[in-house]
């Protein structure tokens, strides 16, 4: 039997199929088909090949997710959990003029304008304690359905009043923060 948030997506995928859901912003719908949905096959892919071979099925999508992610909003800064920082390497292909910084406790990120900010909830403590990301930052909770524990990490960075555009992977929840929308959009992928 499929669990139920498998069902979910298999419904949205079937919608957009028919024409149901269509994503009417420019911007939204190039960060879903350049960051989200992309399976080119980048050349900085077979440059980390090596690296992608150490890392699981599920690290190794994600790894792509980063260096994507990294590659569109070109952040300043990044902030990834201590005991992921095999995930560096991607974020600093995807933008090499990335500050990578590790943190152990959530409460120690000190973001600035477009951050990118990489949440594991293993060890982490509630993030009701981050700060307000700035203008242009990502937030990404990875492991969104691993547990009851991480999807209430993902349903609380969603709800947060500065996590504007959120998208819901399967795999991992990401937030956008983005002043100039008006309404709280979530898109799932």
């Amino acid at each position: 039997m499929l669990p139920l948030h498998r069902i979910r997506r298999l419904i949205a995928k079937a919608g957009k199929f028919f024409g149901d859901r269509c994503v009417q912003s420019p911007y939204i719908y190039t960060f879903i088909c350049d960051v989200l949905t992309n399976t080119t096959p980048f050349q900085a892919y077979a440059d980390m090949k090596s690296q992608l071979d150490t890392l699981t099925p599920h690290k190794r999508k994600e790894a792509k997710m980063l260096l994507r992610l990294a590659n569109h909003i070109q952040p300043a800064q990044a902030w990834i959990p201590a005991h992921d920082t095999h995930l560096a390497p991607f974020i600093r292909r995807g933008c090499r003029a990335t500050d990578i910084h590790h943190y152990s406790n959530i409460t120690q990120i000190t973001q600035g304008p477009g951050a990118l900010i990489y949440i594991d909830s293993r060890g982490s403590t509630p993030h009701t304690h981050l700060r307000t990301p700035a203008e242009g930052s990502a937030v990404v909770v990875t492991h969104i359905y691993r547990s009851t524990q991480d999807l209430d990490l993902w349903r609380q960075t969603a709800r947060q009043p500065w996590a504007t555009l959120t998208f819901d992977t399967g795999y991992a929840g990401i937030a956008l923060v983005k002043q100039h929308t008006h309404h709280k959009q979530h898109y799932t992928i």
